[in-house]
């Protein structure tokens, strides 16, 4: 059986793999398509940093985002971003997350937390889901990560 603290681990492991290869972009590269029809490269890594900025707010029990329409301006505002900036604001908002995995008691972890749309979870659930954005948005990049390197683990 697997823990947040276990899992939060993973997530972090997955979050570095992630940044040490997009710190290997070319910074032009970072405006390129990735594999998500309509978002670049900077758009996945705008997303990713929001939606560790909205896993804080989960677990804050503020909602994730103010509205849809302000997570989607957030993203394409970042995906304007410069490619360091971009590798920066990702690094950031994980620490922010992975510091308040870490705060959390055991009893914390037991709590029904909201997310988008109205989704209720255990806020247990929270390391495992953050992994799964880490994992699949590493492929969507398109930059060498495929399925095929997805952790066994993970599969």
């Amino acid at each position: 059986m697997t823990t947040p603290a276990h899992d939060a681990e993973l997530v972090r492991t997955a979050t570095g793999r992630l940044l040490s290869a997009t710190v290997k972009l070319e910074s032009a590269e970072v405006a390129e398509p990735s594999q998500l029809p309509g978002w670049s490269r900077a758009h996945v890594l705008a997303h990713l940093a929001r939606n560790a900025d909205a896993l804080v707010n989960v677990l804050a029990g503020k909602p994730m985002y103010a509205s849809a329409e302000a997570r989607e301006a957030d993203i394409e505002e970042g995906a304007r971003r410069s490619l360091d900036e971009l590798v920066d604001d990702v690094r950031v908002s994980s620490s922010r997350l992975e510091s308040a995995f870490a705060s959390l008691g055991d009893e914390d972890w037991n709590r029904t937390v909201t997310l988008r749309n109205g989704v209720t979870d255990l806020a247990s659930a929270l390391p495992f889901r953050r992994w799964i954005e880490i994992e699949l948005h590493h492929v969507d990049l398109g930059i060498g990560y495929t399925l095929d390197d997805l952790p066994g683990t993970f599969v």
